[in-house]
C-alpha cells in the first residue's frame, strides 16, 4: 500500500471546518448592496439532517491525495464524518462540546473540546459554524454581519472576521476567515451550485485554502450524493484496544 506523510488528524479536522438537479455555474461576485444582501440572507440553506457524500483531495507540498468522504449533520447538534482509503482512515464526532476522532491506520482516538479546532482555524468555532462552512451559509450569524465594503459583507466576532463574496445569484462565492492575532487564515471558495429539494441549493464544490506560518493546505470537497432524509443514527465507537492520543 501506497505511504504517505499526510497527517490524518490535521486532514480530518480542516475537513471538518469543512438528488440534485440543474447545475448553476454562475461565479462572477456582486456588489454588496443592501438589496443583494437582502437577498443573500433570504438564500441561506436550512435543514434538520443531512448527508453528505463524495471525495476529498488534499494538495501538501505539491502531492494530491484522494479519500471517500461521509458527512453526516443534525443541525446544530451533531456533526459525524468519516473520511478513508481502502476502508481504513479516520472517522470524527463533533457535539456542541466535545470533539473526538478513531484514527483505524493507527488504532488511535482522541478526545478534546472545541479549543482543539482553534490551533487550525484561529477561533473555537461551534458546531453550527462548522455547519455552515460546508453547506455555503455565511460562517457567523446574520446579525453579526454589520459592515460591508463595495462587494463584501464582514463580520467580526472577537479577533476574527469573515468576509464573503456573492455570486450572480446571491449565494456565497467566496468566503474568507482571517484571526488578527495569529497567522492563520482560511479561504473557502464554493462553486457548482444545485438545486436540492424543491427550493434550495448547495455547493457541489468546495475549495479550501489553509495558511499558517509554517505550512499550507489545500482541500477540495466534491458532494457527489446529497440527502435530507432523517438520520436515524450516528454510530460512533471507540474499539476497546485502541489508545488515546
Amino acid at each position: 500500500m501506497k505511504t504517505t506523510n499526510l497527517n490524518p488528524y490535521l486532514i480530518a479536522t480542516l475537513l471538518l471546518m469543512l438528488g440534485a438537479c440543474r447545475t448553476i455555474h454562475k461565479t462572477t461576485d456582486l456588489p454588496a448592496t443592501p438589496v443583494n444582501i437582502a437577498r443573500y440572507w433570504e438564500n441561506q440553506f436550512d435543514f434538520d439532517d443531512i448527508q453528505l457524500r463524495g471525495k476529498a483531495t488534499i494538495t501538501q507540498d505539491n502531492k494530491k491525495n484522494t479519500v471517500s468522504m461521509h458527512i453526516k449533520m443534525k443541525k446544530d447538534s451533531i456533526v459525524w464524518a468519516k473520511f478513508s482509503l481502502f476502508g481504513f482512515g479516520v472517522n470524527a464526532l463533533i457535539t456542541p462540546d466535545s470533539f473526538f476522532m478513531i484514527n483505524s491506520i493507527t488504532q488511535e482516538y482522541m478526545k478534546y473540546d472545541h479549543a482543539f479546532l482553534e490551533q487550525y482555524l484561529g477561533f473555537k468555532p461551534q458546531v453550527n459554524q462548522l455547519q455552515n462552512m460546508l453547506i455555503g451559509n455565511a460562517a457567523f450569524s446574520q446579525s453579526l454581519y454589520t459592515a460591508y465594503d463595495q462587494n463584501r459583507i464582514i463580520a467580526r466576532a472577537g479577533l476574527t472576521k469573515n468576509s464573503i463574496q456573492m455570486d450572480a445569484l446571491f449565494h456565497t462565492l467566496v468566503s474568507e476567515i482571517i484571526t488578527s492575532d495569529t497567522t492563520r487564515s482560511a479561504s473557502i471558495r464554493y462553486s457548482t451550485y444545485e438545486k436540492v429539494g424543491e427550493n434550495s441549493v448547495l455547493p457541489k464544490i468546495l475549495i479550501i485554502a489553509i495558511n499558517q506560518a509554517s505550512e499550507s493546505l489545500k482541500l477540495e470537497l466534491n458532494y457527489q450524493n446529497i440527502s435530507q432524509a432523517p438520520i436515524r443514527d450516528f454510530i460512533f465507537k471507540i474499539p476497546t484496544n485502541y489508545r488515546r492520543k
